[in-house]
């Protein structure tokens, strides 16, 4: 009995350290969805036509469930889309962030909506989450990896109103890999974080 229980606290240990890097986290935002084409506090982007949305991220792998906006200021994040006059937006635009040398149970990718306003300062749109359980998630390689269903990205101001859909992957990566941006992916800071 007394090893028994020795070899669980063993197992429990080692599952609570998380997943060891090289891996790679890949967030493939699918679409925004602001039909009504509002700002967070309700009014409308807007008065004689749609959004000028810009998104602008951070993948937070050392610390995603601290609150918002994490270890990194919103204005030190990368742009990740922008799309003008269009309130429900295509955005197919992946994300990823490699992780080298920590253990990991779970990623973050914050986003930042504002609407481009060339006459005022932009103005905030939403703030998501979009959380990534690494555990138990990871396959060997990008061969083997497969995209999780899709889902929607926790939203802070109108999550009934505005939504951001996303579908992620977590996969080995060969450790001279690590820290280089994906095969066939531009080297545009857009695509990183």
């Amino acid at each position: 009995m007394m090893l028994y229980c020795a070899v669980l606290v063993l197992m429990c240990a080692a599952l609570s350290q998380g997943v060891m890097g090289p891996l790679r986290v890949e967030v493939e935002l699918r679409r925004l969805n602001n039909s009504q084409g509002i700002l967070h506090n309700g009014k409308m982007c807007d008065l004689t036509s749609s959004c000028d949305h810009r998104i602008t991220g951070y993948f937070d792998t050392d610390r995603p469930m601290d609150p918002w906006p994490g270890m990194k200021a919103v204005d030190q994040w990368t742009l990740v889309f922008e799309k003008d006059n269009d309130n429900v937006p295509i955005v197919n635009k992946i994300v990823s962030r490699d992780v080298c040398e920590m253990d990991i149970q779970r990623a973050n990718l914050r986003l930042n909506v504002v609407d481009v306003d060339s006459l005022t300062k932009n103005d905030l749109v939403e703030q998501f989450e979009c959380m990534v359980p690494v555990e138990n998630n990871v396959a060997t390689n990008i061969n083997r990896a497969f995209w999780s269903t899709e889902r929607a990205c926790s939203a802070k101001f109108n999550p009934d109103k505005i939504r951001l859909n996303y579908r992620y992957r977590v996969f080995g990566i060969a450790p001279t890999d690590c820290g280089k941006p994906p095969a066939g992916a531009s080297s545009k800071p857009a695509a990183r974080s």
